[in-house]
């Protein structure tokens, strides 16, 4: 994930807390927001994988009655459609010292610059 994506999903992760709690969001609830950090190339390959594997696990049941290789298939292909759809989370605070080349004060005023224009 590069640094414009993050912004961006931060951004837009922010200004929806904002919404939510009627208030722009403060620095400390920013830096323990939780902000998606799998790329969305790899969520649609996930989730391709994932129905992929129970359409093979549909047809083993339905071509072969094959019970077993239907279940462990499904269940592996639900498991990459979930990683897919929900991804991997972490903190605006863990994010931003790996992903930016700046500490996390300056990534959350970053943020925050946008949202103090809009009324809530």
């Amino acid at each position: 994930m590069n640094p414009n994506q993050f912004n961006r999903r931060a951004r837009r992760a922010a200004k929806k807390m904002g919404k939510k709690i009627g208030r722009p969001p403060k620095p400390e609830e920013i830096k323990k927001m939780k902000v998606q950090t799998v790329p969305v190339w790899a969520q649609i390959t996930l989730i391709f994988f994932g129905g992929a594997f129970i359409f093979f696990g549909a047809y083993a049941q339905l071509e072969h009655e094959s019970t077993w290789t239907c279940l462990i298939l499904s269940l592996i292909g639900l498991a990459f459609m979930l990683l897919g759809v929900f991804g991997k989370k972490k903190t605006v605070e863990d994010v931003a010292s790996t992903v930016l080349d700046q500490s996390v004060d300056v990534a959350v005023e970053v943020i925050l610059s946008p949202l103090k224009l809009l009324d809530f």
